[in-house]
C-alpha cells in the first residue's frame, strides 16, 4: 500500500526561495544546499590549512570541495588548489588549475597565479610564455616587481 507522501524522497523538497530579477522565486533543492555548505566547510577548512601552511592537507581538502561539487568552477577553489600544489612542488598538477582561475581572478591573486605560472613555464623551458606571465605579474604589482624580478633572476628563471 502506497501513501502519497513516499514520492517525497523522490524529490527533493525546495528550499530557499531566491527572488530573480524579472520577479520570479527560484527554489534550490534542499539536497543542492546542503552540497554547497559541504563545499563551503571543505573550502573553509583548505584556506585555513593554506594559511598555516599546510599545503598537502590544503589541497586534500580543495579537492573534497570540488568532488562535493563536480560541476564547481570556483575561481578561489581552483587558485586555492593550485597555489597549494605549486608550493609542493607538483607543478604538473598545479598547472591547469592555476590556469582555470586565472581569468577570474582579483589582481592581487590574478599576479600571484602569473607568478606561479610563469616559473612553471620557466622551469619546463617555455620562456616565451612564462615571459608573458612576468609581464602580467610587472603590470599588476609594479611596485613590488624589483623584489620579483631579482627572485626569478636568483632561480635562474628569467634570462
Amino acid at each position: 500500500r502506497r501513501h502519497a507522501d513516499d514520492d517525497r524522497h523522490l524529490h527533493a523538497r525546495d528550499h530557499a526561495p531566491q527572488r530573480q530579477p524579472d520577479g520570479t522565486d527560484v527554489r534550490e533543492t534542499y539536497t543542492a544546499q546542503i552540497r554547497r555548505f559541504h563545499v563551503q566547510a571543505w573550502k573553509n577548512l583548505a584556506d585555513w590549512s593554506l594559511d598555516h601552511e599546510g599545503f598537502a592537507e590544503a589541497a586534500d581538502a580543495y579537492r573534497r570541495a570540488l568532488e562535493t561539487d563536480p560541476a564547481l568552477d570556483h575561481p578561489g577553489i581552483l587558485f586555492g588548489l593550485g597555489k597549494a600544489l605549486f608550493l609542493q612542488d607538483r607543478n604538473a598538477e598545479a598547472l591547469p588549475y592555476l590556469e582555470r582561475a586565472s581569468g577570474r581572478l582579483d589582481p592581487g591573486r590574478l599576479a600571484e597565479a602569473s607568478l606561479y605560472i610563469g616559473q612553471i613555464l620557466a622551469a619546463r623551458g617555455d620562456h616565451a610564455a612564462a615571459l608573458d606571465r612576468f609581464a602580467a605579474v610587472r603590470s599588476l604589482v609594479p611596485a613590488m616587481w624589483p623584489q620579483i624580478e631579482a627572485s626569478l633572476r636568483q632561480k635562474g628563471l628569467l634570462p
